[in-house]
């Protein structure tokens, strides 16, 4: 049996109250600390972090505007880099989101035109904006974009202006030096990026229309500044006009321009440029060595509706054979097949075979994820110069009915472009 007297002694006992309070106390202490640093001190460090990542992509990003110049106008191969996200200090007990990963893409393609007064003849050049946007958890920016030399950070979305950050040398000393940005690029992440960027190395088959009666060129380029930046940038004279577009594509810029004072070139990234005509073309007026007479200006270029096209159901196959008429076409002139329409409706012509009945064929290039098929003629046709398309995967159920294939044939002197149907078998 327990004594009494010492269960009364146990339960009067409270010598280690004062130590586990205390202990509590301070634990709860430096819970409540460590909740403080995670919700302010955190996301001030991480902040901080972001800011300097921010101001390294500026300079990053300012190199790019110009090596982008460089390579169009040097005619050199530029590789600048950008470190598109940033990582944040290691932390032993606070926690930090996940690393902020930037993007860094093109936009879509848009044209720059260049017309003579008469506008019977434009040229169209390919060009694409560039845009680095950062995801940062902490501070809020807009995207970078860089077009037509000028780098600005936009923040237009969250109701502000436009900073900008590099001024426009479109124009310099009164000579207009436009380079178009060419090729798809879009890379995510918080590793560094490097682009690479190639100029066209070779002289197109467009050339720029010929100034009439002394009139200047009229140059339209896409933009997506407002027209008050330009206004004020450019001199007076070279400036001409305006246009603002609506359902989310760029306005124009409108130049004119003396054809002495223009110069053209283009820059592809990744690869060289493969979106349109016309790059790296000497001004008509300068002294490139050639008068521009290489041909027969206003040649045409026609092609038999076909008949006979056939079709494998079994391999989901197709070919079908068409004949240029009308021309003799140049040694090493390229012939352009557009088939983005029908190429839409479930044909896929990234694997077609091209033939041609020239000798010494050379291997056809296919362009715009198969949108685009492209041959060199080998020349000395007398006229008449038979295509052949095959090998066409064909997805069930596609109708095989096309309602029209375009081709355009380039030359030193022209860009003849013709459309044709391809009935059905």
């Amino acid at each position: 049996m327990v004594d009494k007297r010492t269960s009364r002694r146990f339960a009067a006992d409270n010598r280690a109250v004062s130590a586990v309070i205390g202990f509590i106390l301070i634990f709860g202490i430096l819970v409540l600390l460590l909740t403080v640093y995670q919700a302010q001190i955190v996301p001030q460090q991480n902040a901080q972090t972001e800011f300097e990542h921010f101001e390294d992509s500026k300079n990053e990003l300012i190199e790019l505007r110009n090596t982008i110049s460089t390579a169009g106008q040097a005619d050199v191969s530029q590789f600048p880099s950008v470190t598109l996200g940033t990582n944040y200090q290691t932390r032993l007990l606070t926690i930090n989101p996940a690393p902020p990963a930037g993007t860094l893409q093109t936009s879509d393609k848009h044209n720059i035109t260049i017309a003579n007064e008469s506008s019977e003849y434009d040229l169209d050049i390919s060009t694409r904006f560039l845009e680095y946007e950062p995801g940062y958890n902490e501070i809020t920016v807009g995207p970078t974009r860089y077009e037509h030399s000028v780098l600005y950070l936009d923040e237009r979305e969250r109701g502000n202006n436009v900073s900008i950050i590099e001024e426009q040398n479109l124009v310099k000393d009164g000579t207009v030096r436009i380079t178009a940005l060419q090729n798809e690029f879009q890379q995510t992440g918080t590793n560094r990026v490097t682009l690479e960027l190639y100029p066209q190395d070779e002289v197109n088959a467009s050339e720029f229309p010929e100034s009439e009666h002394g009139q200047n060129l009229t140059v339209t380029v896409p933009t997506q500044l407002n027209g008050d930046y330009w206004e004020d940038s450019l001199p007076d004279g070279i400036f001409d006009d305006f246009d603002e577009e609506q359902d989310d594509e760029p306005n124009s810029l409108n130049l004119s321009v003396d054809e002495d004072d223009l110069e053209v070139n283009t820059v592809g990234i990744q690869i060289e440029p493969d979106e349109g005509a016309a790059t790296n073309t000497d001004p008509q007026g300068g002294d490139n060595g050639d008068n521009g007479d290489n041909g027969d200006n206003g040649d045409t270029i026609t092609a038999e509706s076909i008949d006979d096209l056939t079709q494998d159901e079994s391999s989901q196959t197709q070919q079908f054979t068409f004949t240029l008429e009308g021309t003799e076409l140049p040694n090493q002139g390229e012939v352009e097949i557009d088939v983005s329409d029908v190429n839409s409706e479930g044909v896929d012509y990234a694997n077609a075979e091209i033939d041609s009945s020239a000798d010494g064929q050379e291997e056809p290039e296919i362009r715009e994820g198969g949108d685009i098929l492209v041959y060199v003629a080998q020349g000395g046709t007398e006229g008449e110069e038979s295509i052949t398309v095959e090998d066409l995967d064909v997805d069930d159920g596609t109708s095989q009915t096309f309602d029209e294939i375009q081709f355009e044939r380039q030359d030193n002197d022209d860009s003849d472009t013709e459309s044709f149907e391809i009935a059905e078998d």
